[in-house]
């Protein structure tokens, strides 16, 4: 067991909750950042790289002391790199402050063509348990439907009514639960449905990784290799009842040596081969191909039944904003919602507003959790702190092992 770094007992408070507040703490991104992709937001000058820099897989008790220096050809230990986590829809007042329209973050998230502000929590039980994996439709009153989601291991879901106008105010809502309608109240109270005879899941979980392997990410890139095995290792022990699918997969920008690496779901070991064998490319700009990355996920054959469904987007730069990139983003917020695929992202050195503030929506949409690296560790780069509440330093593998067991029914949350 790793203990927690010795700044990680405290909550350690990044922004405000009001807007001004917010700008006046933090700085005001837009002359940190510059436009909307900052003016060199710390991942932009990128270069060229290739296999080696991924190094050869060595020993974790050889490297990875204090402070991240790793010889070369050594992995570094895992239980290094610090992380912070988030949940904007269990900090839904905070967000819709953010979302006020005399404040800066509204803009910046309408630019992705998203405006979550109306928000339907719905929690289900069948037979007295939690329902898991249950598709819930939320409907307009001519019974259109809006939005589709599936329950998590507490059988709650998440539904939008307008997840990219932000049309305040739409009436007459319902959800629907196998065969089992509830009337959404004014209130914002949670929707509580008892759906009878829904089918308990498959005793499975698949786990994706999408990993940014352009240049700027080598600050960082080997450091969150060891983590993520290290990861899936003790996953496989502690969870030797589910059947663990895995996806290893990597992304460049359009214009490099390839867009996507993609590899379909198998055993672990063969995914954990592959993160071994690894890929590089260069850059040139700072936006890479996440929307690419993003929309080749909803390619994967992922399981029709499911404990859960995670994907770990491991990055450090936004998407192109053209209209291809953006319609890319949309369907992928709709459909990942629609099969239960949970967006986790690993937000790494070098990010920038503009990129949170897309994130953040995505998680929403996919029921995820927004995770982001943290100073505390010493490795690599500048990182910009998230404009969010209170949260707890921990180490990334345990917070993404954590994160893989709770959705299962045996993690801490």
């Amino acid at each position: 067991m790793h203990a927690k770094p010795m700044n990680a007992a405290y909550s350690k408070t990044i922004c405000a909750l009001s807007i001004a507040l917010a700008m006046s703490a933090c700085g005001s991104e837009s002359d940190e950042n510059g436009a909307i992709y900052g003016e060199g937001g710390g991942g932009g000058d990128r270069y060229s790289s290739n296999n080696e820099s991924w190094g050869e897989p060595g020993s974790a008790e050889d490297g990875g002391g204090e402070g991240g220096e790793v010889g070369e050809g050594v992995r570094p230990a895992s239980g290094q790199l610090t992380a912070g986590r988030w949940r904007d829809v269990d900090n839904w007042a905070m967000w819709l402050k953010l979302m006020d329209p005399s404040g800066q973050w509204r803009a910046v998230t309408q630019s992705w063509g998203f405006m979550p502000v109306e928000l339907v929590k719905v929690e289900v039980v069948s037979g007295q348990a939690p329902a898991i994996d249950a598709e819930v439709v939320l409907k307009d009153a001519q019974g259109a439907a809006l939005w589709t989601a599936r329950t998590d291991h507490a059988g709650r879901a998440y539904l939008f009514p307008s997840f990219f106008t932000g049309a305040p105010g739409v009436a007459g809502l319902e959800v629907e639960v196998g065969g089992v309608t509830a009337q959404v109240g004014a209130d914002g109270e949670a929707v509580e449905i008892d759906a009878p005879g829904l089918a308990a899941p498959a005793d499975t979980l698949d786990v994706m990784f999408a990993i940014d392997v352009t240049g700027s990410m080598l600050d960082e890139q080997s450091y969150l290799r060891s983590e993520m095995r290290d990861v899936m290792d003790r996953l496989e022990d502690e969870r030797p009842d589910l059947t663990i699918r895995a996806s290893m997969n990597f992304y460049c920008d359009p214009d490099d040596e390839f867009d996507v690496i993609s590899n379909p779901f198998g055993p672990v070991a063969g995914a954990m081969d592959t993160l071994d064998a690894g890929a590089s490319c260069g850059g040139g700009d700072y936006p890479e191909g996440v929307d690419e990355a993003l929309d080749d996920a909803l390619g994967h054959e992922w399981s029709t039944s499911a404990r859960a469904r995670v994907l770990f987007l491991v990055l450090d730069a936004p998407p192109h904003d053209d209209q291809g990139g953006l319609g890319r983003l949309a369907r992928f917020a709709r459909e990942a919602s629609a099969r239960g695929i949970k967006l986790v992202p690993v937000v790494s050195s070098g990010s920038d507003k503009p990129l949170e503030f897309l994130l953040r929506p995505l998680v929403m949409a996919t029921n995820g959790t927004y995770a982001f690296l943290t100073a505390d560790s010493g490795i690599g780069g500048d990182k910009i702190e998230p404009t969010i509440g209170s949260f707890e330093v921990e180490y990334l593998n345990e917070l993404m092992l954590d994160y893989l067991l709770t959705q299962t029914g045996s993690g801490t949350l």
